[in-house]
């Protein structure tokens, strides 16, 4: 006769890997990355890109901003996204939601 015992693992099941990124610009000026509000601040944004991603520079980013979003928080998403060094970026403009 042989014994088995199999080993029970402890511990929280691993997070969901995301496959990709996207920050939505409402056109309040407010930010969402993957569905979760992050800080429109640069430095805040940043770190929310490297955490959301795992540092996966490789990751797709899609920047949707909505129409009547200001043209600095557009920018500010892009800047953060090259300073970080990601190169997959899709940029898509949406109606402004007062339409």
């Amino acid at each position: 006769v042989v014994a088995i015992y199999a080993a029970e693992a402890e511990g929280q099941p691993a997070p969901d890997r995301v496959s990709r990124l996207e920050l939505v610009i409402g056109a309040d000026g407010s930010f969402t990355l993957n569905g979760r509000p992050v800080s429109n601040q640069p430095i805040d944004l940043r770190r929310a890109l490297r955490e959301e991603s795992n540092d996966n520079r490789d990751m797709p980013i899609t920047i949707a901003a909505d129409g009547a979003a200001h043209h600095r928080h557009v920018v500010t998403a892009l800047d953060a996204a090259s300073a970080l060094g990601f190169h997959q970026l899709t940029i898509a403009a949406q109606a402004p939601a007062s339409q």
